[in-house]
Formats: C-alpha cells, sequence, structure tokens
C-alpha cells in the first residue's frame, strides 16, 4: 500500500499539529515542528511498505524533526533508518553530527535520541528497517549510526535501489513482500562494507542483480528514453552484462518494453479515470514517441486500433469504424 500527504491540504493554523500527530504514531516515532517560525513549512511525503520495511520520500521545507530521550527509552520499535537526503541538511545522534548534502547518506537508529533540521527545500529518501531482521552484530550497527555512508562502496546502488522501489507503480502485497528478502540482502551489506568487509557484500548484489534490474525496468519502463546502456549504468555492469542478464532470464529487453508499454496502454484505455485522454497522450504517456507509431504497436499485438479497443470496451457502437461497427451490430444480434 502507498500513502501520499501533502501539508499544504491542511488548514494552515492546523499544520504543524497534524504532522506531529502523524509522526509520533508512525514505525519509528518522533516529534515534528516548524523550525522556524517566522517562516512557513512545506512537507510533501510518500510511503509504502515492503515487507518488515518502509520506504519513503519528503521534499520539505523550515522542518525540524526530534525523537528525544524519552520516546526513544518508551518505544518497542528497534529500527535502523537509512537517510539521503539531496541538499542541505543537518543530523546528530549521541556525540555525531553530520551535515548532508546532495548524495548524502546517513544511518541512524532509533534506541538513542537523533535531530534533523532542514531550512531549504530538498528531497529525501529513507528505508526503515527492524534492526533484529538484519541478522547484525548490535555493535557493528551502533558504530556506523550517525556517520556519513556516502562514501560507502554500496552507497550509490542502495540509494539507486531505494528510489526505484519508490518509483514503482501500485502493487500487491505479495509483490511487494517478494521485494522484501533482496532489499534487506542489500541493506546488510551497504552496512557490512561501511563498517570496513567489502568481500561480504560481494554475494548479496550478485544474488539481488536480476530482482534490481526488473524493479528498475517497471519504475521506467514508460520513458522514451529507457535503454539497456540505462540499465546497466544502474546496475553498475557493463552493457555486456546487462545484455547477457536478461538474457539468461529469458527475457528480450525490445519485446519485454513494448509488451510492457502496450499492457500499460491497455490499462489506460479501459480505465475511466483515462477517459478524456486522447489516443496520442495515451501513447505519450506509456513510452511510445508518436501516435502512429503505437497504433501500429497496438494493432500487431491485438488485432484492433486503440480506438477500437476503447470503444469496444465503452460499449459505444459509435465511436468505430463503419466497417467494424457493422460488424459489432451484426454480432450483437445473434
Amino acid at each position: 500500500m502507498v500513502f501520499r500527504m501533502d501539508l499544504a491540504e491542511t488548514p494552515a493554523n492546523d499544520r504543524e499539529e497534524y504532522l506531529d500527530f502523524l509522526t509520533t504514531n508512525c514505525a519509528v516515532p518522533f516529534r515534528s515542528r516548524t523550525a522556524h517560525t517566522e517562516q512557513p513549512m512545506t512537507f510533501v511525503h510518500m510511503h509504502r511498505e515492503i515487507g518488515s520495511m518502509t520506504v519513503f520520500e519528503n521534499t520539505y521545507s523550515n522542518y525540524s524533526g526530534v525523537r528525544p530521550l524519552g520516546i526513544a527509552r518508551s518505544s518497542d520499535e528497534k529500527m535502523i533508518t537509512i537517510g539521503m537526503p539531496m541538499g542541505p541538511m543537518g543530523f546528530a545522534q549521541g556525540d555525531s553530527q553530520v551535515q548532508g548534502a546532495a548524495r548524502s547518506m546517513v544511518a541512524f537508529w532509533g534506541l538513542a535520541p537523533y535531530g534533523a533540521e532542514v531550512r531549504q527545500e530538498i528531497y529525501y529518501s529513507a528505508l526503515v528497517a527492524p534492526i533484529e531482521d538484519l541478522g547484525l552484530p548490535t555493535v557493528l550497527v551502533r558504530n556506523i549510526t550517525g556517520i556519513e555512508l556516502g562514501s560507502s562502496p554500496l552507497a550509490t546502488v542502495f540509494a539507486s535501489h531505494v528510489r526505484t522501489l519508490l518509483a514503482l507503480p501500485e502493487m500487491t502485497l505479495e509483490e511487494e513482500a517478494a521485494l522484501a528478502g533482496p532489499t534487506l540482502e542489500l541493506l546488510r551489506a551497504l552496512l557490512v562494507t561501511a563498517a570496513g568487509d567489502e568481500f561480504e557484500a560481494r554475494e548479496p548484489l550478485n544474488r539481488t542483480l536480476m530482482l534490481r534490474a526488473m524493479s528498475f525496468l517497471e519504475a521506467n519502463f514508460a520513458s522514451p528514453e529507457l535503454s539497456v546502456a540505462q540499465l546497466a549504468t544502474h546496475l553498475g555492469v557493463s552493457r555486456t552484462r546487462a545484455y547477457a542478464l536478461l538474457s539468461e532470464a529469458g527475457i528480450g529487453f525490445t519485446e519485454w518494453l513494448r509488451e510492457r508499454r502496450l499492457e500499460r496502454a491497455v490499462q489506460m484505455l479501459e480505465s475511466p479515470s483515462s477517459g478524456l485522454m486522447s489516443i496520442g497522450e495515451i501513447a505519450r504517456q506509456v513510452g511510445f514517441r508518436d501516435h502512429a507509431t503505437f497504433t501500429r504497436a497496438f494493432r500487431a499485438q491485438y488485432g484492433s486500433a486503440p480506438t477500437e479497443w476503447r470503444a469496444r470496451v465503452r460499449g459505444n457502437v459509435d465511436e468505430l469504424p463503419l466497417t467494424t461497427a457493422a460488424s459489432v451490430s451484426s454480432d450483437s444480434s445473434i
């Protein structure tokens, strides 16, 4: 399930209280307030569950969040958060202080107080996971909290994976749960390499390669620019290795991409929410560069033009071409 919230939709006088209510009732409770009262706070949030983990993203400004000692001591949640700001953001936990910047990465856990502050608007993504699910020594986890992890060998791979999870379309609970194991492996590998053991991270990277590839393709299939070269860059492998990876799974990139775009087009043609959208706009939204290319591909795949498909779904014979409409009218009289 995906949850979205834009604080701008809440009455101005209630925003700080409402946000504080939400954050004191989340997976790792903390308090929220406006950083500087003379300026407005902005806060746009989205999160989704991946098994026992949560991934989320915020776009916010003039915000201050604190997990005070009282909450940290009384809470039963033993969680670790990997935060990835894309701009200036201050973190503090215990004696550690980090001034986050673009491409920073910071780990902090819920067993001790911490705080974060954002002044100018930034984008921030994070993953929250139960510490006990990691199967790592507590001392290892504790020693890497509150420090900058952006230089870790796996930081870029992990951050890219989290953003891919956030970009995926709506999924079933079973589909989300299937992503949990590989995601947890990547998290474990990130923490282990950050602690200085790069060798232990190699096997999780190899085991999760196919899942990370398909997650990336699924999140980006509607981009006209999507290519195997982009996939290879995302995975940190050569184009030859990316092609081989897909081939090993019986996937032809061009065929998969065309079929996935057409599947999405069918969903949009059949959905009332896109009923006023033109065929050309649907074509562009699913990744085709022009109406004509889309129509040819659609007809080759499904045996009819997109306009005919939409008209049949609506039961509107008047929208069909004369020859097709006559066939429908004849069939309906049998």
